[in-house]
């Protein structure tokens, strides 16, 4: 593996607490070898929608994955989310324990 496929970004997006829609997306994504990892916590999100304040509870996801494969995610994401603007963003890893990095290249080829 080159040295821009060893790019590691983190995927992010929040998600309603629907178990079935998180395990979906989460099984699609692993099944796939497209990350080697994903992680999920348990949020409160306020927003504004059609002018008034909500307030839900949401499951943020954590999609531990390489740089070029972020695309083929971010289809299985907005295929399967329940959200008209789902927020999707990432955030690029300037340092990864090569043990973690060697672990990924093994499960991600």
């Amino acid at each position: 593996m080159n040295k821009k496929k060893n790019k590691v970004i983190l995927i992010i997006t929040n998600i309603i607490n629907k178990k079935n829609n998180i395990k979906k997306i989460n099984k699609k994504i692993i099944k796939k070898k497209l990350s080697c990892c994903i992680n999920y916590n348990n949020i409160k999100s306020y927003f504004i929608w059609k002018n008034k304040i909500n307030k839900i509870k949401e499951t943020q996801i954590i999609i531990k994955t390489f740089k070029y494969l972020k695309n083929k995610i971010i289809n299985i994401i907005k295929k399967n989310h329940t959200y008209k603007i789902p927020i999707i963003y990432t955030i690029n890893i300037k340092y990864i324990n090569k043990k973690y990095l060697n672990w990924m290249k093994n499960i991600l080829k």
